[in-house]
């Protein structure tokens, strides 16, 4: 990583736009033979951060840098008072055509961009490897929002109702909840209020 010879106004800077910024939305899954995940797009990862950045004088640039036949990201994280930060990232496609280079230069500006900013873009992998099924797919949670949703309506009904939910879904509290369940255990929810 290379800076500039001063960082107070910067850090003080992004300390400041970083509780401001809202928490990402995993907006997109992959699947694989073995595997699944969700994660926040570039798009996610932009549209959530920059009024932030913004807000407290802090910008993003990427750029690409061709050294020794090899291609570079390097994303620089920016303050208006001229302090500035980078790191470089080497872009890796799988293989040499356009759409590999495209979604590799992609994925290097979407962990570049949010590991300069400091926000979280996919699950932890120690975190889901608790939630792997025996076929090896890990099963992606509900967001925060969706458990604020839950946690608001579950306000109103007895415990045995929470109680219910969490060894239906044998998870051992309610953040754990797959993704896939949420509406099931909403319908569950507003069946028990509509008794």
């Amino acid at each position: 990583m290379r800076t500039s010879e001063t960082l107070d106004l910067l850090y003080t800077a992004l300390c400041a736009a970083q509780a401001e910024m809202p928490m990402l939305e995993l907006n997109k899954e992959v699947k694989g033979r073995t595997y699944s995940f969700w994660y926040a797009d570039l798009t996610e990862v932009i549209k959530k951060t920059r009024p932030c950045l913004t807000k407290h004088g802090l910008s993003i640039s990427q750029m690409f840098l061709h050294k020794d036949n090899l291609l570079f990201l390097v994303t620089r994280l920016q303050h208006l008072s001229g302090q500035w930060q980078e790191s470089s990232i080497l872009i890796t496609p799988d293989d040499n055509s356009n759409q590999s280079r495209g979604k590799a230069i992609t994925y290097a500006r979407r962990y570049a961009y949010a590991c300069l900013v400091g926000v979280v873009a996919d699950e932890d992998d120690d975190a889901r490897s608790d939630k792997e099924t025996d076929s090896g797919a890990f099963v992606p949670w509900i967001t925060k929002e969706e458990l604020a949703t839950l946690e608001n309506e579950l306000r109103s009904c007895p415990s045995v109702v929470l109680e219910t939910i969490l060894t239906t879904f044998n998870i051992e509290y309610l953040p754990r909840l797959p993704k896939k369940s949420y509406n099931d255990v909403r319908s569950f929810i507003n069946t028990y209020k509509h008794k």
